[in-house]
């Protein structure tokens, strides 16, 4: 895999360290003449001073059709552009910005960027996600977050306990895809009985956790 790091500093340094041991070609691109100087004194790899928006700064570097292209600068503008150029004129696979807006992230998303991260969104969208139940844990997102894997643990006073999937009639875009009862995983039909304890693993689309919360919570 082909990896571009573009601007960062401290950040990086943290991503490379991460990545080193993986078996990646990385390439990193930096503005800041001393980030530069040190990366090259604690990596191995190919590291090009120069402005990341620039055309001849990313043909130096040799990104063309690289996997994935990392921005990384404190700018967002720099971001959006060195991430659009990448995209567009060297055929890179898929584009991730930092963004010191959170506000642009809907924004860089819409306009190409395939993933927009910003500390301050996703702070807020965990915060929203905890708020649903305190029984429901979120495990991961799919898909650009448009997929949740779910896990909920049924309490001895669920409504549920006792009560076969076929009877429950759960909405078609959630799916309970397996249950763990003690050691024991089971990939449930619709004449499986739910017991007290048991731990559901549930996939579903990301706009219906609200619904998800609402059918499992504590009564």
């Amino acid at each position: 895999m082909k990896i571009v790091i573009s601007e960062g500093s401290s950040q990086a340094d943290f991503l490379l360290k991460i990545f080193k041991n993986k078996k990646c070609k990385l390439i990193v691109i930096n503005s800041n003449r001393n980030t530069c100087e040190y990366l090259k004194n604690h990596s191995d790899i190919p590291i090009f001073y120069g402005d990341p928006t620039k055309k001849y700064v990313l043909e130096e570097a040799d990104i063309k059709n690289a996997d994935i292209f990392i921005s990384l600068s404190e700018r967002d503008e720099i971001n959006y552009v060195s991430c659009q150029i990448a995209k567009k004129l060297f055929n890179v696979k898929k584009t991730i910005s930092s963004v010191s807006n959170p506000k642009d992230v809907d924004i860089f998303e819409k306009l190409g960027v395939d993933s927009a991260l910003s500390s301050t969104y996703l702070v807020a969208k965990v915060i929203e996600k905890e708020s649903l139940s305190n029984d429901i844990y979120q495990l991961l997102n799919i898909d650009n977050d448009d997929v949740s894997l779910s896990k909920i643990k049924l309490q001895d006073n669920s409504e549920y306990i006792e009560k076969q999937l076929k009877e429950i009639n759960l909405p078609i875009n959630i799916n309970i895809s397996c249950l763990l009862r003690e050691d024991e995983i089971i990939i449930p039909n619709g004449n499986t009985t739910l017991l007290s304890g048991d731990v559901l693993y549930i996939v579903s689309k990301s706009e219906s956790l609200e619904q998800l919360n609402m059918l499992f919570r504590i009564s």
